[in-house]
């Protein structure tokens, strides 16, 4: 009962409903059309969970003068390109710390996956069984949210959230123009990341925790370690089908290895440079990043 004498409670809901009814509707009023062109490739990183995706995040929102969702455009997730446009926080960034807790990044300026602007278009469980069409007018509204904020900011916007790897054929089909970075690491130490963040978000080793492929109700059935694997494996295999299939063309997408690029961040630089420039991407640098990590 003492929940419902939370004022604090109160304050949260209606700041969803702002964010959910009268920001969304705001944020598509002023986007520009579905069929306008992206002035600047925007760039998605996908890969399996514990990868390292989130220091590459840091990394590359760093090194590069790319536009990305911070903390505090996800505080107001109904239109991030309305609070650029009044509070400008993409003109106040500082150096990241390179610190986060599974994912999640302290600090208003900070890189964020904002998963709730996701949530805004596309449905928060993919089920096991079938894959569900996609809704066109929300895939749509997907393309303009996101030109939005790419005109607002006036440079490539960068977004980083893992569940995009299940969604891969409706942002491949919706923005023709997306770039790709897949983040890998040591399997046997990505295994080990996942079964620890199991550990400490949900108490047990054999919980799920994160990404469902379309197995995992049989991958349930497993040990913990081979649940682990099999999802990392599971992951990886989305995308290099995406490719195979043809749904992500091969210069479209580059592949980054967490132990490589935190032992030599130059390195990371100059393959993502050829990256960018290939695809047309003006390679503007931000701040000096350090060696290793």
């Amino acid at each position: 009962m003492i929940k419902y004498f939370r004022i604090s409670n109160y304050i949260k809901y209606a700041v969803s409903l702002i964010n959910s009814w009268c920001l969304h509707y705001l944020d598509i009023y002023f986007a520009p059309p579905a069929h306008q062109k992206f002035k600047y490739s925007p760039i998605f990183i996908i890969g399996a969970p514990r990868s390292g995706s989130t220091l590459l995040f840091q990394l590359l929102t760093d090194g590069y003068n790319f536009a990305y969702f911070s903390n505090i455009h996800c505080r107001l997730f109904g239109s991030p390109s309305l609070i650029e446009k009044f509070l400008k926080p993409m003109d106040r960034l500082t150096p990241s710390n390179y610190t986060s807790e599974f994912g999640k990044t302290n600090g208003r300026y900070e890189p964020s996956e904002c998963g709730e602007w996701w949530y805004r278009f596309f449905q928060r469980k993919r089920p096991n069984e079938s894959i569900t069409e996609p809704n066109d007018k929300k895939m749509k509204q997907f393309r303009r949210s996101l030109l939005y904020f790419t005109n607002t900011t006036a440079r490539p916007v960068i977004c980083k959230n893992l569940y995009a790897t299940l969604r891969l054929e409706e942002i491949s089909e919706y923005i023709p123009e997306a770039l790709f970075v897949v983040v890998t690491r040591n399997e046997e130490d990505n295994c080990r990341s996942i079964l620890n963040a199991r550990l400490n978000f949900l108490g047990s080793h054999e919980r799920w925790w994160s990404i469902e492929t379309p197995d995992s109700n049989y991958l349930k059935t497993l040990p913990p370690k081979d649940q682990a694997i099999s999802q990392i494996r599971g992951i990886n295999k989305i995308i290099m089908d995406s490719v195979r299939d043809g749904i992500i063309a091969k210069e479209k997408i580059i592949e980054i290895n967490y132990d490589s690029f935190r032992k030599n961040t130059r390195g990371l630089i100059g393959k993502f440079d050829r990256f960018l420039k290939s695809n047309g991407v003006p390679i503007d640098k931000r701040f000096d990043l350090p060696n290793s990590l």
